[in-house]
Order: C-alpha cells, then structure tokens, then sequence
C-alpha cells in the first residue's frame, strides 16, 4: 500500500478540534476544497469555472466542483460542512457490479505525490462509485495545482481524472462557501 505520515488521506482526527486546527491553514491558503457525492444532486448551480461546474449542496452544507469527464466519470470534489471534512467522489452512469456500502482502499497518484484512502462504495440512482473524506491539506494542494490524479482501486482497477482547470474552480468553490455559509 502507498502510504505516509504526510501523505494520506485518512483523517487526522475525528473530533472537532482537529478539524478546526486544519481548516484555517486551509483558508489562509485559499485551497479549502474537497469531493462530494451524487448526493450533490439536490444542489443549487452557483456557476461555473474552467470547465467545473459549481454547487452549493444544502444536503451537505457545502459547496463543491463537479465535472463530466470525457470518460463519463462524474468528479466531484467538495465540502461537507456537516461533517467538517472535504471529500472526493466518482460515480459512473453503469453497471460496475459494486456493492452498496461497502469500505474499501483507494490510491491516489497525483502528477506523482501519493496518497492511501479509504473509502465507501455506493450504488443510487442509477450511478455506481465512490467517495473518501479527508483533510489533509497536501491532497487538497496537489489536486488544485495537479494536472492529473490516478486512482487505484483495491481489485486494481484504474481511473484517470484530468484535473485541468481545479485551481480556478477550487476558487470558486470559496466563493461559494463565503457566500453562503460565512
């Protein structure tokens, strides 16, 4: 497994404090940033940005980024303000045989800074996919300033993400934040 100190993506911490000592780092660096789920669907379209479009979730009590990429591979990356945590999402519009529910391990390569996850499956309405919470700021700083991310699954399947276009979007995705939840 590709892991380090520095570089997953487990949480820190699970409490509020944690959280609490990493977001202003995160802030101060304009990088707050994270994935969502398909769950994001309830959203409101607060615009768009270099390809990304822009959501503010009130299910999730954050905003996010979501793209369909050439593949059809749905990216989200977001906030959770209920959980206090960023995520990352992938859902694909077929049948990939997942179970729902089920916790599994994902590596992340972004333009070769290397990250361990574990995520939850999930099956809703039609997509099939997954998502991870994080917080460490290393993984919201490479996808940001990445130009790709290759996710690897536990079975060993490989999912390419063209991260053209997340900085201004990881922006954006501030704005939305500031504007709707202070």
């Amino acid at each position: 497994r590709i892991s380090s100190a520095d570089r997953t993506m487990r949480p820190q911490g699970k409490n509020q404090g944690d959280y609490q000592m990493f977001k202003p780092t995160i802030l101060g660096a304009g990088l707050l940033m994270g994935v969502a789920s398909v769950a994001a669907a309830d959203g409101h379209v607060f615009g768009q940005e270099a390809g990304w479009n822009i959501i503010n979730s009130e299910a999730l009590g954050g905003c996010l980024m979501e793209q369909t990429q050439d593949s059809g591979i749905q990216v989200q990356f977001g906030i959770n303000g209920k959980r206090e945590l960023g995520y990352v999402a992938l859902f694909a519009r077929e049948d990939l045989g997942l179970p729902d529910g089920e916790t599994r391990i994902a590596n992340f390569n972004i333009d070769g800074a290397l990250f361990e996850g574990e995520g939850q499956t999930v099956v809703t309405d039609g997509f099939e996919g997954g998502f991870l919470y994080f917080n460490n700021p290393n993984f919201i700083n490479d996808i940001i300033n990445g130009q790709e991310m290759v996710i690897t699954t536990e079975a060993g399947t490989e999912v390419t993400v063209d991260l053209t276009g997340t900085k201004a979007a990881g922006d954006a995705v501030l704005a939305c934040e500031a504007a709707n939840y202070g």
